[in-house]
């Protein structure tokens, strides 16, 4: 029989609908940091947590509403309000660490490693939590199953942060021509050019590019094309 006042354990449907609400935020708070960066990069890290909060006080606000009306839960009586601890009322100032500190380091570190790096202690710290009945949380054993979990997540965390991708260049505007595109007309028209020019041409034309110490125009690629024709002018 279980002990008096022990809570009763969650039944199948409780476990799955909240594992998807687990996986739901777990998605929302990835995007809300770089929501948050963004706003943060236009208006200011203040600014943009203190968007975040008011937005989200709305919609909690909102919710209350549905909460109390019409889904008949009861509202907050402050007598319940004073027996609890005083540490309860801590959980917006613990949020806007995390909400400040995306909108500050989120797009500095990659979407990847500000993440990793977040859920990765989250789930220690409940861990901790967890053993020691910390929180409001009843206390659970801790096993070696859990510390393993704990490791392969850690490696996990290294793993993204060691290896976060190269950026990725933006696609060039529609209708511009592609870089290298641009490279090999550029080199083209140099050819072009000297052969036009004839060969005495060309040597006077290098020659003075070498005496003023200049790059042919059209940046490097048309200076490899001069270079190449400079080469084959030597072998003759």
């Amino acid at each position: 029989m279980a002990a008096a006042g022990a809570a009763a354990a969650p039944s199948a449907v409780t476990y799955a609908v909240g594992f998807v609400l687990a996986a739901a935020s777990g998605s929302a708070l990835a995007v809300q940091a770089g929501v948050n960066a963004t706003l943060a990069r236009h208006s200011g890290a203040a600014f943009a947590s203190f968007i975040s909060f008011a937005t989200g006080l709305a919609a909690c606000a909102a919710f209350l509403g549905i909460d109390t009306t019409l889904l008949g839960a009861a509202p907050p009586r402050a007598p319940r309000l004073k027996e609890g601890p005083w540490w309860m009322w801590m959980g917006g100032p613990l949020g806007a660490v995390m909400v400040v500190s995306a909108a500050l380091f989120a797009h500095r570190l990659g979407a990847g490693n500000f993440i990793s790096v977040y859920v990765s202690v989250q789930i220690l710290t409940a861990a901790v939590l967890d053993a020691a009945g910390l929180a409001g949380f009843p206390r659970r054993a801790f096993s070696w199953r859990r510390l393993l979990g704990i490791g392969l997540i850690a490696a996990g965390v290294v793993l993204v942060t060691l290896y976060p991708g190269d950026p990725v260049a933006k696609p060039p505007p529609p209708g511009a021509a592609p870089p290298a595109a641009a490279a090999d007309a550029a080199a083209a028209a140099v050819a072009a050019d000297a052969a036009a020019a004839g060969e005495a041409g060309a040597r006077r034309l290098l020659g003075a590019r070498r005496g003023e110490g200049a790059q042919p125009r059209g940046g490097p690629a048309v200076a490899a094309a001069a270079a190449a024709t400079a080469a084959a002018l030597a072998d003759r």
